[in-house]
């Protein structure tokens, strides 16, 4: 029904329906609800459909109130809508069940539990949606909106907790499904829920319920994952330490010739068990009856390191190249891995020409 006011448009009258009993209060602004324990609650109101309006929504099933803002209207005469929501536990029969659209489990509940609220308390991530009541729309009109409405709903405290997150759910009747995040996360101000508009054109057909589901995440705390089970550890024994051997040659004794056969000869070194580098000396003495210079020199043929533990590495004992003279020489070969180090001689003598030469002369 309308109530007129001289020379003015035709403002919204407003009946709220409990289960128990119809309270009203009229005045020129409309007529508003109470707040209702019951657990389903219907109110109404006629609206100006060339104008925007708001339609309060009534305290039931966990909801203390509230209200919907709808936009200006097209497609119905002015003031010709009569507009109706109703606040229920559940959906209403026909409508799925709004958990098979989220993929998991939703659970109602009226109020935390005391041990819902230990785990949140202790920070444990239970990622728990739950729905708290279903809000149903109705219109005697078909109306089109250019955008959808802007919902508030307000809850008791105890259904608000740290971490909770609050989404409003939309059965589309054209689909034949849910739209599990029409709107939402809302913004949280004290025990007020208000969901912004989404921005999208929206419906309601004439006497075809439009229903939306308050629903709720409970993220709570992350816990720290268990750990892994890790395989039990096992001994690894050792690797066996290398234990270098004595420094051993292949001779221990080299003849040269100057000016005669061999100028040179090879020697070699190892050592078992490691690959050390091998460093030469020589210390020589020339011959009582020799000219001054030098009796012999020593050099590694390729490299004076090991390539592998025992592998033996070759040295070049020559006649001097650069004035070289009769003597003696004691040499030694020693290991960068420790040992004692190996030692060998060297004679270096020249030939009876030349020593016929050096008579002669």
């Amino acid at each position: 029904m309308l109530r007129w006011w001289a020379g003015k448009r035709p403002v919204a009258l407003f009946c709220v329906l409990g289960s128990a009993s119809i309270l009203a209060q009229c005045g020129p602004s409309g007529i508003t609800a109470p707040a209702s324990s019951s657990s389903s609650a219907t109110s109404s109101a006629f609206v100006s459909t060339n104008a925007s309006f708001a339609v309060p929504v009534p305290a039931a099933a966990g909801v203390t109130g509230g209200t919907i803002g709808f936009p200006t209207s097209s497609g119905a005469p002015a003031g010709s809508a009569k507009l109706s929501i109703t606040v229920q536990p559940d959906v209403p029969a026909g409508v799925p069940a709004l958990s098979g659209s989220l993929g998991d489990a939703v659970a109602r509940r009226s109020a935390p539990s005391a041990s819902q609220r230990a785990i949140a308390d202790a920070g444990v991530t239970t990622s728990t949606t739950t729905d708290i009541a279903a809000i149903i729309v109705t219109s005697t009109a078909s109306l089109t909106f250019p955008t959808g409405p802007v919902v508030t709903l307000n809850l008791p405290a105890s259904l608000i907790s740290t971490g909770e997150s609050f989404e409003l759910a939309y059965f589309d009747p054209v689909l034949g499904a849910w739209n599990a995040t029409w709107a939402g996360p809302a913004t949280v101000t004290g025990s007020a829920l208000t969901f912004p508009s989404n921005g999208a054109a929206f419906t309601l057909t004439a006497n075809t319920p439009a229903v939306f589901e308050l629903v709720a995440t409970t993220a709570g705390g992350t816990a720290s994952p268990s750990p892994s089970p890790t395989a039990s550890a096992t001994s690894t024994p050792p690797a066996p330490i290398q234990t270098a051997g004595p420094v051993a040659l292949s001779t221990s004794s080299i003849a040269l010739v100057i000016g005669g056969t061999p100028t040179t000869q090879d020697i070699t070194v190892s050592q078992s068990g490691v690959a050390p580098t091998f460093t030469p000396t020589l210390t020589c003495t020339v011959g009582a009856n020799s000219s001054p210079g030098t009796v012999a020199t020593i050099a590694a043929v390729d490299s004076a390191t090991a390539a592998s533990a025992g592998a033996p590495v070759t040295f070049a004992v020559s006649v001097a190249s650069s004035s070289p003279t009769a003597g003696t020489c004691t040499g030694s070969i020693a290991s960068s891995a420790g040992g004692t180090a190996a030692t060998f001689s060297v004679t270096v003598t020249q030939t009876n020409v030349s020593l016929d030469a050096r008579a002669r002369q």
